[in-house]
């Protein structure tokens, strides 16, 4: 049972995933974070990409993608710059899954609230995540894990929680994914659903992204495609990219974010994290 929750019950949006729900370990703690810009739009957010960055009392060592309108505030989140108290009695578990929020300030004033959701892996230390965070009111999303250590031969399929958020009306749903990766031709397909009225009470449409040919790079873990899709289904869809990230050791886990390739500000985006 996948603790597939409480992003939509925050209603706060697409920004930040953040470190495990348990004290996660920095597997590699003189390595130089990397932040990549993945994506600029005409209305000043954006999707950024940083490896090997260290989240402080967030977590450990972690690789992280982010889409968010504030791009100064979100590559803060991305080094550990900011400092993100957990909110009193959020914090919730169930097996290897958990749920966490924090708060904290950047240093241009901008208030964040991370609300997280994800597993802790088979060692125990390492994890992969999804979070939706509110960035001055404005939302964002962000998935997050461990630094993959190992990956393995042969296919495997991964599967877990994914969301999708629509940026003209604010509504935020919840589904599921599966993603198969063949690490013998790295080369993978990815294809997620999230269902109508998403969570219970809503009135949100249904969702989808998905992609036919995911590049794997093992040398770090990574996979993308510039040819996806995401969009409302049945009614729309729209050209996407995907970036993400195998986590842990094995490469157990797997989370990444999907943005549409428009220059002008984005309709959809989604996020995902899961295990195989």
């Amino acid at each position: 049972m996948k603790l597939n929750v409480t992003l939509t019950v925050c209603s706060i949006a697409l920004l930040a995933a953040c470190g495990g729900g348990s004290s996660a370990v920095n597997n590699n703690p003189t390595a130089t974070t990397n932040v990549q810009t993945l994506k600029s739009y005409s209305d000043g957010s954006g999707v950024l990409a940083a490896e090997n960055t260290n989240l402080g009392t967030a977590g450990g060592a972690a690789n992280l993608l982010i889409a968010a309108t504030n791009l100064t505030a979100a590559r803060e989140v991305t080094l550990g710059n900011v400092n993100l108290q957990e909110v009193a009695g959020s914090a919730v578990s169930f097996g290897p899954f958990y749920g966490i929020t924090r708060t904290g300030t950047a240093s241009n004033g901008a208030s964040l609230v991370v609300a997280t959701v994800g597993e802790n892996l088979v060692s125990g230390t390492e994890y992969a995540s999804i979070s939706l965070v509110t960035i001055d009111n404005s939302l964002g999303l962000l998935s997050g894990g461990s630094p993959v250590n190992g990956i393995p031969s042969g296919t495997y399929t991964y599967s877990g929680t994914s969301s999708v958020i629509d940026n003209v009306n604010g509504s935020v749903g919840d589904g599921t994914f599966s993603l198969t990766a063949n690490f013998t031709n790295n080369t993978g397909t990815l294809a997620a659903t999230v269902p109508a009225n998403t969570p219970v009470g809503s009135n949100n449409p249904a969702f989808f992204f998905s992609s036919n040919n995911l590049q794997i790079n093992q040398s770090n873990g990574s996979f993308s495609s510039s040819n996806a899709l995401i969009g409302q289904t049945g009614v729309t869809s729209n050209a996407a990219s995907v970036n993400g990230y195998f986590a842990g050791t094995n490469a157990t886990g797997v989370h990444g974010v999907v943005y549409t390739n428009d220059l002008t500000a984005p309709t959809y985006a989604g996020a995902f994290y899961g295990s195989r």
